[in-house]
């Protein structure tokens, strides 16, 4: 945040996006209101003036641009899903220009330019269902890939400087993929790992399309969420959430 303070942004079922202080557990400021609905999804990113910004994807079916700094929204809203947005991230362009995508239940996935509001190409398709999880990252040799999880049980890697598929889809799971995120695994090896309905987690190889190891298992039922980090010492670690209402915390070298 403002000052390179560290905060926390949450959307909830009541259409707000609020702002906190994780050092106190204090709100900063005044909710931000606009979605119609409820906001599914939240992501952080920096505008070429280095200004700190938030997008957000709603039931409502728009993503919303605000300044956590003064609660004001952004330009006007981002509009083209025809129902619910379930999944913002930011990821990078051609020549390092900051992009969005949002993932939603009309199954496409669209890429927007934050600085104009305009959506970049065309929407990309492929899952016959809804679009329920997306994540820029560092793909092989450097190349930045977006990821989105659909209702089918697959995951695509899309290219975000042509618009094209990379690859055939990485399947493995019976069910929705609802979480996504790209992680460097153990020798600099960079990652993907996917949760699903089916209760696993499960890390794949994009370079290859691979699934890497056995599936982990531990939440018996869905997984909302998924992230990497850097644990004691400095080993990456992958946090998950659960449908069962546990947190748990999984080491990528042995599963």
């Amino acid at each position: 945040g403002p000052g390179g303070r560290m905060l926390l942004a949450t959307g909830g079922d009541d259409g707000s996006v609020r702002v906190w202080d994780p050092a106190t557990g204090d709100q900063i400021g005044a909710p931000m209101t606009g979605h119609l609905g409820a906001v599914w999804a939240v992501t952080a990113f920096n505008d070429p003036d280095r200004r700190t910004l938030l997008a957000t994807g709603s039931v409502d079916g728009s993503v919303r641009l605000w300044d956590p700094a003064t609660g004001a929204q952004v330009r006007a809203p981002l509009t083209g899903h025809t129902v619910w947005v379930w999944a913002v991230t930011r990821l990078s362009g051609l020549g390092g220009r900051l992009l969005l995508a949002s993932g939603g239940a009309d199954g496409s996935v669209r890429v927007w330019d934050p600085a104009t509001g305009r959506q970049v190409g065309a929407p990309l398709a492929g899952h016959p269902g809804p679009v329920r999880a997306v994540v820029g990252f560092d793909g092989p040799g450097g190349r930045m890939l977006l990821a989105h999880g659909g209702s089918d049980g697959s995951v695509r890697l899309w290219d975000p400087a042509t618009g094209r598929q990379v690859g055939a889809p990485l399947a493995g799971h019976p069910g929705p993929v609802r979480a996504l995120t790209g992680f460097t695994g153990p020798g600099g090896w960079l990652l993907l790992a996917s949760g699903g309905a089916d209760g696993s987690v499960r890390v794949w190889d994009p370079a290859t399309g691979d699934q890497v190891g056995a599936r982990w298992d531990g939440h018996p039922d869905w997984v909302w969420a998924v992230t990497g980090f850097a644990g004691p010492g400095g080993r990456m670690l992958l946090a998950t959430g659960g449908d069962d209402g546990s947190v748990r915390v999984w080491d990528p070298a042995t599963g």
